[in-house]
């Protein structure tokens, strides 16, 4: 995966009415590459606490 986008709408998938939708994309792998997350807000919220976590866990050198 090369990009992605994030944004804040309607899930397609996820029983809610809004959600923070993560689209994960690897276009030079073909259209078909593609992972989307579609997470209530408090899991987006404990997302974002983990990946600060996992970064604040690591070598400082690794994470410049």
């Amino acid at each position: 995966m090369t990009g992605a986008v994030v944004y804040f709408d309607h899930p397609v998938h996820a029983m809610a009415d809004h959600t923070v939708n993560i689209d994960l994309t690897g276009p030079s792998l073909g259209s078909a590459q593609r992972f989307a997350l579609e997470l209530p807000a408090a899991s987006a919220r404990a997302l974002v606490r983990a990946i600060e976590q996992a970064l604040a866990s690591a070598p400082e050198q690794l994470t410049r």
